[in-house]
């Protein structure tokens, strides 16, 4: 592949993962994952050209848009948001957040509960997503909008200090241009939360459920440090599983700040073949296992067949 890495920005890529897609991957689309065979950076090649229309019609065009799917509060949220405040020893109550790729706005309820005095901005880039936020939010305190960080303008600059990518970084065509963006969001002291999946935890379900043709990039601990100091960030903590953890696996959380200056970095320090052969030996090893294509046929194929039928035995009981 002739496409630039982001990260050490060689052209080295090779084949790393090849999801032919099907009932067994996220919503059944193929697509081929990269590794840049110098840094470790893995990326879907070719990305996807066009994100608006890719949320407007393929990511939630379909999805359930009946109101108790908005605004839930999650105890995992929690979980993570408390973690923020006693790793940065900071309250984060009665400044405005920024909830960046809020989908469903879970996270930003849960905010505005844990933290009431605060101003929660929710910014989503479906179309339909915010206009059922907006309708569906009753606090004055939190706000929807649709867009993404490319559309906010100057009138978000140093105005956040937190911002919260949940599930949210893999999505960024453009990783160094994002977190330069991010720079400007970010008040004097801010914080970036982020949640995003770590390659060498590849989950339960198989290689085939990882690899999502919607994640632009993955990336290790490795990676995921050296493209935030890359941008000139410096991470405050970094950490995989609990409190971040999802059903289908553990996922990496990194909390990070700006350096003032920011440092210059050459990119030839990212070189890293160390970290490409484990990345490489891990894919192969999950590869290997058949236990997430067991443990998929188990949840799909019997488990929820018998819940079903279990449930309408009990509801014949009561008849």
């Amino acid at each position: 592949m002739n496409a630039i890495c982001p990260l050490c920005e060689k052209s080295q890529y090779s084949l790393l993962y090849d999801n032919p897609g099907g009932w067994l991957s996220q919503n059944g689309v193929a697509a081929k994952f990269y590794i840049c065979e110098v840094c470790g950076l893995v990326a879907r090649l070719p990305g996807v050209q066009t994100l608006e229309d890719f949320y407007q019609l393929e990511y939630w065009g379909e999805r359930d848009l009946s109101p108790q799917r908005f605004l839930k509060l999650s105890p995992r949220h929690a979980r993570k948001i408390r973690y923020l405040m006693e790793t940065t020893g900071e309250s984060f109550d009665g400044e405005t957040i920024l909830d960046l790729g809020c989908g469903f706005g879970h996270t930003s309820a849960t905010l505005h509960q844990l933290l009431p005095k605060s101003q929660i901005i929710g910014v989503e880039p479906s179309l339909q997503l915010a206009d059922c936020l907006t309708k569906y939010n009753q606090s004055p305190d939190m706000k929807f909008m649709a867009g993404s960080l490319e559309t906010l303008g100057p009138a978000f600059r140093h105005k956040a200090k937190l911002i919260v990518l949940d599930s949210v970084f893999e999505h960024l065509t453009n990783p160094v241009q994002g977190l330069k963006l991010l720079r400007e969001v970010l008040a004097p002291g801010g914080y970036l939360l982020i949640e995003s999946p770590e390659v060498m935890e590849p989950g339960h379900f198989g290689l085939n459920y990882f690899f999502r043709d919607f994640h632009l990039f993955y990336y290790s601990l490795v990676t995921m440090r050296a493209m935030l100091n890359k941008c000139g960030f410096q991470m405050m903590a970094q950490t995989v599983g609990d409190p971040f953890r999802y059903i289908s696996g553990d996922t990496q959380g990194a909390i990070a700040r700006p350096q003032e200056p920011p440092p210059v970095i050459d990119p030839s320090t990212f070189v890293n073949p160390d970290e490409v052969k484990r990345i490489r030996s891990r894919i192969a090893t999950e590869s290997r296992k058949i236990s997430g294509v067991a443990t998929m046929v188990y949840r799909y194929k019997i488990r929820r067949p018998l819940l079903a039928w279990g449930a309408r035995v009990r509801h014949l009981g009561r008849a």
